[in-house]
């Protein structure tokens, strides 16, 4: 036996029109063309993000060539503060080989982070508010100045 339809809407049907989604106030129109830019396709904020991460991924690469070239140094600066108490011991013979590959990669990411921290903001500014904006900026300029000072204060 099919289900009897009746004219009777399901409550949950009934909404305002104030409650409507697309339904909005003047004010919060204008709210929302605060935003500068224009909307985007998955597709495009994918190719964005995806050129965001070259960049990124770019930088990381340059500076691990240059930081390979002074691995040695890296790790005499790492070590010198260990030298009197431990001396630098391995235990296998790809040890050494990895210690300075190590210690590269963490040069670069650690040089390379203000690159990091720019393609992030330009990749998330653009579907910020105007009124957003101007509350990440303080963050921003002092997570770099705080990133070094722990990395500062973890070497003493």
């Amino acid at each position: 036996m099919p289900p009897v339809r009746t004219s009777v809407p399901h409550p949950a049907a009934v909404v305002p029109d104030t409650m409507v989604i697309g339904a909005m106030s003047a004010p919060e129109q204008d709210h929302i063309n605060d935003i500068e830019d224009p909307q985007m396709p998955l597709t495009a904020h994918l190719e964005e993000l995806r050129r965001r991460l070259l960049w990124t991924g770019a930088a990381i690469m340059v500076a691990f060539v240059v930081a390979w070239g002074f691995s040695q140094y890296i790790l005499a600066f790492i070590q010198a503060p260990l030298k009197p108490f431990a001396p630098l011991q391995f235990d296998t013979l790809t040890d050494p080989f990895f210690s300075h590959l190590k210690a590269a990669f963490f040069t670069a990411l650690f040089v390379t982070f203000p690159v990091t921290l720019s393609q992030i903001w330009l990749f998330v500014s653009p579907g910020l508010y105007r009124s957003e904006r101007y509350v990440v900026w303080p963050f921003l300029l002092i997570s770099f100045p705080l990133f070094v000072g722990g990395r500062r204060s973890g070497s003493e």
